[in-house]
């Protein structure tokens, strides 16, 4: 009897152990959907924005004074136009894509042409409702910017964006942040 009800506390500590695990590694979202406004009105959304923070990615190595400019078409799609200085080589560095809507019924989420003919998706995850700042993420969870209207965005606002991209999964502890101090 001993050893059965020793069997039997084992057991359920490691069925707590286990419990435990699932709870703290359920602390984000990363196996869920990713989430995306419900609205977004693309003539307030069009117009030029300033990368405050990025997650790494190869195609923006080396740059500062990350601009994108979106611009929408008659089409109903939009162009979007990327602009960086590069501190390496000196060079501002530009590239176009073109944007349309996954669901023209769910604007926040888009999926992008690029130049070198890559295609990806970019979900509008966070949109002030004065479109004064935005963060965009990628369902991968591998791709993550915050946007704002200004070369600057208030410390109160960028750590709440930081808290519901981590809830989303997204590895905020990589993020970069934007020198933006060119001129623009």
């Amino acid at each position: 009897m001993v050893i059965n009800e020793f069997c039997l506390m084992k057991s359920k500590s490691f069925y707590l152990s286990i419990l435990i695990a699932i709870s703290v590694l359920g602390c984000n979202d990363r196996g869920a959907p990713l989430p995306a406004v419900l609205d977004v009105d693309m003539k307030q959304y069009e117009g030029l924005w300033f990368e405050i923070a990025r997650l790494p990615n190869s195609f923006e190595k080396d740059l500062k004074c990350v601009t994108t400019d979106y611009k929408l078409l008659e089409n109903g799609g939009f162009e979007v136009i990327n602009n960086g200085y590069n501190e390496e080589t000196k060079k501002v560095v530009m590239s176009k894509s073109k944007a349309w809507y996954e669901n023209p019924k769910q604007k926040a989420k888009v999926e992008m042409q690029f130049e070198n003919s890559f295609t990806g998706f970019y979900w509008i995850m966070a949109l002030d409702s004065n479109y004064h700042y935005a963060m965009i993420g990628h369902p991968s969870r591998d791709y993550l910017w915050i946007l704002s209207r200004s070369p600057k965005l208030d410390i109160l606002i960028t750590t709440q964006l930081v808290k519901q991209a981590k809830k989303a999964g997204f590895e905020t502890r990589k993020l970069q942040w934007v020198n933006q101090d060119c001129l623009n």
